[in-house]
């Protein structure tokens, strides 16, 4: 195929690379405009792809997992926040769908090349990486990254080959850490579910892409007038001009004082003078040396950091965001911004999820202080509330599995738990094993339903943030599965919530139109947000998952009903009339009618 052959005029490319580790060799997977409609692109086209070709008892190490490197109708437009990627598999953390969100840029030379996504199988038996320039493929030697941090190895592969983007996975990844997470320009992370891990068991170091073929939209002079309109309601938002001044780290304070940013472990109390150690503003008065953005972002959220004082060193480096504020500060009741940044740097250079990471080491510092921990089974280090050392040991434990600490919480809060017993599971705050976002659902009551019911379990990244009105139970479900599906078609179209959350529908289809040159009516693209949530959910339930397993941790239960007392009659019947409202039985299942409704009556 020449190159200019593979350049269909729309936002989609109509093929995926189908590369097959174990054998080295890569095909091209045709997809069919039919399947574009249906699940649109990122992690729901993902979802279709993996539904069939994922085996029901797939190991998530195994070579039989498959992960899925998706972009979407939107990426590579100058649409802000559409530089994303979907990265999917199943979890090595969770063992059910796993799926996380990465920004940056790699997705746009992804689409350049002629792709809209990867499918990698099997497993090398030796370490590689994968280069992709347009339509030539090549698997190359990997042996002396392998050991690198991920700075180190992007460092090296962009000497060794400019002008490209790429991904890859530190030592966690590499010691097949189920909380590893992929890098890609050091700062831009797909951090949850453990998808760095499933890297490593492939042997894949690195996906290094340089994308060369000119990109063509449907209706280019519509997609300008959008775009435009777009970024003048930006620059004018209260806040974009937050974002842009503080980053993220700037709702630490604000949040802090709803009660909706974690303390202690979820203890359920407010910390204000720590959050504002370690918010924005400390932040940019201490350590801040620029802002940056991903492709084509007028918002600039990111921040480079540097800090010396005496011994205390840290290089210029991205900085903590506002979840590794609230895993390494306000959840560990640690309020020294040079730790939580040691600690965010030390995690983006071996390759681990900040989220689940502080969360299990949350979790040791309760276990420690009730003494279902011992300093033995802690190899010394004293995990108390607060310990800037103790934390970035334990960093560097769970990152390389060293000693029974490292052995201990590397598998992350829910199996650490486990193994330990006794009521040590009553405060792993998790659901089907993935550690909570730092956001509360009795300040945002719609993630009540977004953390027990998103098949990758306890994400903030689908929706959820709306809050309970005075409406009737019902009414609030049926708005918090509106805002599921509204950060569902996020993730499916690749698009940043900061610049697409707030986007009415109505422009969100104009968007696709005049990308794709394929209209979309508003209940057609909430069908599509409905048809990849019961495909994720199917994926979860032929893999053996049980539905009565949707449940939030009894410590937040009991946090919502003390915050408000409608939650005392109404939680126990929430459960019963989210499944109705999605169409499902009262056990979890989806229905045949809701199947059918779906277009997945196959699946029944």
């Amino acid at each position: 195929m020449s190159e200019e052959s593979a350049v269909i005029r729309t936002g989609w490319q109509g093929r995926v690379l189908d590369l097959n580790l174990t054998t080295g060799a890569s095909d091209t997977l045709h997809i069919p405009l039919e399947t574009y409609r249906g699940f649109l692109g990122g992690a729901d086209l993902a979802a279709k792809l993996l539904y069939d070709r994922i085996p029901a008892d797939a190991k998530p190490l195994g070579p039989e997992n498959v992960m899925a490197v998706m972009a979407g109708p939107l990426t590579g437009t100058n649409y802000p926040g559409c530089g994303r990627i979907a990265i999917c598999a199943r979890s090595p953390l969770t063992g059910l769908w796993g799926q996380s969100i990465m920004g940056g840029f790699f997705g746009v030379s992804m689409k350049k090349a002629g792709w809209d996504g990867i499918l990698i199988e099997g497993a090398a038996s030796t370490p590689c990486y994968l280069l992709i320039e347009n339509d030539k493929i090549q698997l190359l030697n990997a042996d002396d990254l392998w050991g690198l941090d991920t700075y180190e190895t992007e460092k090296l592969l962009r000497e060794r080959h400019p002008r490209t983007e790429q991904f890859c996975i530190g030592p966690a990844g590499e010691n097949l850490i189920p909380m590893a997470s992929i890098s890609q320009r050091a700062g831009r992370l797909a951090g949850r579910t453990g998808m760095g891990a499933v890297m490593g068991s492939k042997k894949l170091k690195a996906v290094v892409i340089q994308g060369s073929l000119p990109l063509h939209w449907a209706d280019q002079s519509t997609l300008n007038q959008l775009v435009a309109r777009a970024n003048e309601i930006l620059r004018t938002h209260p806040q974009t001009e937050m974002y842009n001044k503080l980053g993220t780290a700037g709702m630490v304070e604000g949040v802090m004082m709803m009660g909706d940013m974690p303390v202690q472990n979820w203890s359920g109390e407010i910390w204000q003078e720590g959050a504002e150690k370690i918010g924005g503003e400390a932040i940019v008065e201490q350590i801040l040396a620029k802002r940056t953005s991903c492709h084509a972002c007028t918002v600039q959220c990111k921040a480079e950091v540097e800090f010396k004082e005496g011994d205390d060193v840290i290089e210029q480096s991205p900085g903590p965001e506002y979840e590794t504020i609230g895993t390494f500060g306000t959840m560990l009741r640690h309020d020294s911004l040079v730790g939580v940044t040691k600690a965010n740097r030390l995690c983006n250079r071996y390759g681990l999820d900040t989220i689940s990471t502080g969360s299990t080491i949350a979790w040791a510092m309760e276990a420690y202080e009730r003494g279902d921990l011992t300093p033995d089974q802690l190899d010394g280090v004293t995990l108390t509330w607060g310990n800037t050392e103790a934390i970035l040991q334990t960093i560097k434990a769970i990152a390389f599995r060293e000693g029974k600490l490292g052995e201990l919480l590397c598998q992350g809060s829910r199996n650490a738990a486990l193994a330990v017993g006794g009521k040590s599971g009553d405060y792993a705050i998790n659901v089907k094993g993935l550690e909570l976002a730092m956001h509360h659902p009795r300040v945002f009551a719609g993630l009540a339903l977004a953390y027990t019911f998103l098949p990758q379990g306890a994400s903030h990244m689908e929706g959820g943030f709306n809050q309970r009105g005075r409406d009737s139970m019902e009414s609030w479900i049926e708005e918090s599965i509106k805002s599921m599906q509204k950060g569902a078609l996020m993730n499916s179209l690749v698009m940043c919530s900061f610049t697409g959350s707030d986007a009415p529908m109505e422009f969100i289809c104009d968007l696709l139109e005049s990308t794709t040159g394929e209209r979309f009516s508003v209940p057609e693209l909430r069908a599509c947000a409905n048809r990849g949530y019961i495909l994720r959910y199917a994926f979860n339930l032929r893999a053996g998952y049980d539905p009565s397993q949707n449940q939030l941790p009894e410590r937040i239960v009991k946090q919502l009903v003390k915050s408000d007392k409608r939650w005392v009659e109404e939680w126990p019947l929430v459960t019963a009339a989210y499944y109705k409202a999605r169409g499902f039985d009262e056990q979890g299942y989806p229905t045949a009618g809701s199947l059918q409704e779906a277009g997945l009556k196959d699946l029944g």
